[in-house]
Protein backbone atom coordinates (compact mmCIF):
# COMPACT_ATOMS: atom_id res chain seq x y z
CA UNK A 1 0.00 0.00 0.00
CA UNK A 2 1.68 2.91 -0.95
CA UNK A 3 1.77 6.64 1.39
CA UNK A 4 -1.41 8.43 0.19
CA UNK A 5 -3.44 5.03 -0.75
CA UNK A 6 -7.02 4.99 0.78
CA UNK A 7 -8.02 1.96 3.33
CA UNK A 8 -12.07 1.69 2.68
CA UNK A 9 -13.31 1.62 6.92
CA UNK A 10 -17.30 1.66 5.63
CA UNK A 11 -19.81 -0.29 4.41
CA UNK A 12 -19.94 0.62 1.02
CA UNK A 13 -16.59 1.22 -1.30
CA UNK A 14 -17.17 3.63 -4.18
CA UNK A 15 -17.04 0.86 -6.79
CA UNK A 16 -20.49 0.10 -5.01
CA UNK A 17 -21.82 3.29 -6.58
CA UNK A 18 -20.61 2.69 -9.91
CA UNK A 19 -22.58 -0.29 -10.09
CA UNK A 20 -25.80 2.11 -8.94
CA UNK A 21 -27.78 3.88 -12.21
CA UNK A 22 -29.19 6.28 -10.18
CA UNK A 23 -26.34 8.67 -8.18
CA UNK A 24 -26.87 9.56 -4.36
CA UNK A 25 -26.59 12.60 -1.67
CA UNK A 26 -23.19 11.55 0.40
CA UNK A 27 -23.14 13.52 4.02
CA UNK A 28 -19.96 14.66 5.05
CA UNK A 29 -19.02 17.02 7.82
CA UNK A 30 -15.48 19.40 8.66
CA UNK A 31 -13.89 16.42 10.35
CA UNK A 32 -11.11 15.30 7.86
CA UNK A 33 -13.41 16.79 4.81
CA UNK A 34 -10.37 18.46 3.06
CA UNK A 35 -9.12 15.05 2.92
CA UNK A 36 -12.05 13.24 1.30
CA UNK A 37 -11.83 15.65 -1.81
CA UNK A 38 -8.30 14.27 -1.73
CA UNK A 39 -8.95 10.61 -1.71
CA UNK A 40 -12.01 11.17 -4.35
CA UNK A 41 -9.29 12.98 -6.46
CA UNK A 42 -6.73 10.35 -6.26
CA UNK A 43 -9.25 7.25 -7.10
CA UNK A 44 -10.15 5.70 -10.62
CA UNK A 45 -13.57 6.99 -9.89
CA UNK A 46 -15.67 8.19 -13.10
CA UNK A 47 -18.79 9.36 -11.89
CA UNK A 48 -18.97 13.18 -11.48
CA UNK A 49 -19.05 14.58 -7.82
CA UNK A 50 -20.91 17.50 -7.15
CA UNK A 51 -19.50 19.15 -4.05
CA UNK A 52 -21.63 22.13 -2.20
CA UNK A 53 -19.14 24.93 -1.41
CA UNK A 54 -20.33 26.96 1.15
CA UNK A 55 -17.54 29.97 1.17
CA UNK A 56 -15.92 32.29 -0.56
CA UNK A 57 -12.84 30.19 -1.81
CA UNK A 58 -14.68 27.54 -3.77
CA UNK A 59 -12.28 28.81 -6.77
CA UNK A 60 -8.65 28.40 -5.28
CA UNK A 61 -10.41 25.16 -3.22
CA UNK A 62 -10.78 23.87 -7.30
CA UNK A 63 -7.34 24.66 -8.25
CA UNK A 64 -5.59 22.67 -5.22
CA UNK A 65 -7.83 19.28 -6.42
CA UNK A 66 -6.81 20.20 -10.13
CA UNK A 67 -2.86 20.13 -8.81
CA UNK A 68 -3.65 17.17 -7.31
CA UNK A 69 -5.49 15.22 -10.48
CA UNK A 70 -5.28 17.19 -13.33
CA UNK A 71 -8.55 14.50 -14.53
CA UNK A 72 -10.65 14.95 -11.74
CA UNK A 73 -14.31 15.24 -12.36
CA UNK A 74 -15.59 17.37 -9.16
CA UNK A 75 -18.03 20.26 -10.27
CA UNK A 76 -17.77 22.46 -6.66
CA UNK A 77 -20.74 24.93 -6.42
CA UNK A 78 -19.94 28.02 -4.62
CA UNK A 79 -23.71 28.34 -2.58
CA UNK A 80 -25.27 30.66 0.00
CA UNK A 81 -28.46 29.16 0.43
CA UNK A 82 -30.29 25.82 -1.18
CA UNK A 83 -32.46 27.53 -3.63
CA UNK A 84 -35.19 25.26 -5.83
CA UNK A 85 -33.25 26.51 -9.07
CA UNK A 86 -30.22 24.40 -8.00
CA UNK A 87 -32.05 21.99 -6.33
CA UNK A 88 -33.79 21.14 -9.68
CA UNK A 89 -30.18 20.83 -10.96
CA UNK A 90 -29.09 18.61 -8.53
CA UNK A 91 -32.03 16.48 -8.84
CA UNK A 92 -31.31 16.45 -13.06
CA UNK A 93 -27.59 15.00 -12.45
CA UNK A 94 -28.52 12.81 -9.80
CA UNK A 95 -30.54 10.84 -12.34
CA UNK A 96 -28.07 10.77 -14.41
CA UNK A 97 -25.68 9.32 -12.14
CA UNK A 98 -24.06 11.66 -10.03
CA UNK A 99 -23.33 12.41 -6.86
CA UNK A 100 -24.29 15.24 -4.23
CA UNK A 101 -21.34 15.94 -1.66
CA UNK A 102 -22.55 18.30 1.27
CA UNK A 103 -21.73 19.15 4.91
CA UNK A 104 -24.11 17.94 8.15
CA UNK A 105 -22.42 20.23 10.89
CA UNK A 106 -22.65 23.29 10.33
CA UNK A 107 -25.53 25.50 10.65
CA UNK A 108 -26.30 27.83 8.21
CA UNK A 109 -25.91 31.81 8.45
CA UNK A 110 -28.77 32.82 6.19
CA UNK A 111 -30.79 30.59 7.82
CA UNK A 112 -30.25 30.25 11.93
CA UNK A 113 -33.40 28.96 12.85
CA UNK A 114 -33.48 25.87 10.47
CA UNK A 115 -31.90 23.24 12.79
CA UNK A 116 -32.64 20.26 14.76
CA UNK A 117 -30.90 19.22 18.23
CA UNK A 118 -29.11 15.96 18.63
CA UNK A 119 -27.10 14.74 21.51
CA UNK A 120 -22.89 15.52 20.53
CA UNK A 121 -20.42 15.04 22.58
CA UNK A 122 -22.16 14.69 26.00
CA UNK A 123 -23.97 18.25 25.11
CA UNK A 124 -27.29 19.02 23.08
CA UNK A 125 -26.17 20.28 19.58
CA UNK A 126 -27.39 22.30 16.93
CA UNK A 127 -27.86 20.51 12.90
CA UNK A 128 -28.66 22.41 10.22
CA UNK A 129 -32.21 20.54 8.68
CA UNK A 130 -30.80 22.06 5.38
CA UNK A 131 -28.52 19.15 3.79
CA UNK A 132 -31.33 16.92 5.36
CA UNK A 133 -34.13 18.35 3.54
CA UNK A 134 -32.32 18.50 0.23
CA UNK A 135 -31.33 14.78 0.99
CA UNK A 136 -35.36 13.79 1.07
CA UNK A 137 -36.34 16.22 -1.78
CA UNK A 138 -34.05 14.59 -3.93
CA UNK A 139 -35.41 11.29 -3.52
CA UNK A 140 -31.78 9.52 -3.87
CA UNK A 141 -29.97 7.23 -1.72
CA UNK A 142 -28.19 8.74 1.55
CA UNK A 143 -24.73 7.74 2.64
CA UNK A 144 -21.95 9.19 5.38
CA UNK A 145 -18.93 9.92 4.12
CA UNK A 146 -16.01 10.96 6.25
CA UNK A 147 -12.23 10.52 5.08
CA UNK A 148 -9.31 10.93 7.50
CA UNK A 149 -5.77 10.49 7.43
CA UNK A 150 -4.55 7.43 9.75
CA UNK A 151 -1.96 9.31 12.06
CA UNK A 152 -0.36 5.80 12.37
CA UNK A 153 0.85 4.95 8.28
CA UNK A 154 -0.47 8.10 6.64
CA UNK A 155 -2.71 6.77 4.65
CA UNK A 156 -6.66 7.85 4.76
CA UNK A 157 -9.23 5.95 6.10
CA UNK A 158 -12.24 6.49 4.09
CA UNK A 159 -15.64 5.79 5.77
CA UNK A 160 -18.48 5.39 3.44
CA UNK A 161 -21.64 3.78 5.19
CA UNK A 162 -25.33 3.79 3.20
CA UNK A 163 -27.86 5.33 5.52
CA UNK A 164 -30.94 4.75 4.02
CA UNK A 165 -32.27 3.97 0.64
CA UNK A 166 -34.18 7.45 0.41
CA UNK A 167 -34.99 9.84 3.73
CA UNK A 168 -38.86 10.77 3.84
CA UNK A 169 -39.58 13.55 5.60
CA UNK A 170 -43.50 14.37 6.10
CA UNK A 171 -44.08 17.83 6.51
CA UNK A 172 -45.81 17.95 9.80
CA UNK A 173 -43.61 15.22 11.02
CA UNK A 174 -40.39 16.32 9.72
CA UNK A 175 -38.39 16.10 12.72
CA UNK A 176 -39.50 13.14 14.41
CA UNK A 177 -38.81 11.30 10.94
CA UNK A 178 -35.47 12.83 10.58
CA UNK A 179 -34.47 11.68 14.12
CA UNK A 180 -33.04 8.22 13.26
CA UNK A 181 -30.93 8.84 10.46
CA UNK A 182 -29.46 12.29 12.31
CA UNK A 183 -28.83 10.15 15.33
CA UNK A 184 -26.97 7.46 13.17
CA UNK A 185 -25.15 10.51 11.27
CA UNK A 186 -23.70 12.21 15.29
CA UNK A 187 -22.83 8.98 16.49
CA UNK A 188 -20.99 8.20 13.82
CA UNK A 189 -19.67 11.75 13.46
CA UNK A 190 -18.65 11.84 17.22
CA UNK A 191 -16.86 8.17 17.45
CA UNK A 192 -14.20 9.79 14.65
CA UNK A 193 -13.85 12.81 16.25
CA UNK A 194 -13.03 10.94 19.37
CA UNK A 195 -10.76 8.74 16.85
CA UNK A 196 -9.13 11.53 14.93
CA UNK A 197 -9.07 14.41 17.22
CA UNK A 198 -6.45 16.62 15.63
CA UNK A 199 -8.94 16.49 12.41
CA UNK A 200 -11.65 18.44 13.53
CA UNK A 201 -11.90 21.76 11.19
CA UNK A 202 -15.33 22.87 12.93
CA UNK A 203 -13.89 26.08 14.67
CA UNK A 204 -17.62 27.18 16.07
CA UNK A 205 -19.51 27.02 19.37
CA UNK A 206 -20.71 24.01 18.18
CA UNK A 207 -23.20 23.75 21.34
CA UNK A 208 -24.42 27.29 21.44
CA UNK A 209 -27.94 27.84 21.28
CA UNK A 210 -29.65 29.96 18.35
CA UNK A 211 -30.90 32.29 21.11
CA UNK A 212 -27.86 33.42 22.20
Amino acid sequence: MSKNQVRNCGDTHFDDLEKQPQGGILIGSHLGNLEVARALASKKYTRRMNVLVFTQHAQSFNRALKDVNPKVDIDLIQVTDIDMGLTILLKERIEQGEFVVIVGDRTSVTQPGQTIEQDFLGKPASFALGPWILASVLECPVYFLFCLKNPNDGHYDLYLNHACDQLKLPRKSRREALQPVLKAYSETLEKLAMRYPYQWFNFFDFWKKDSQ
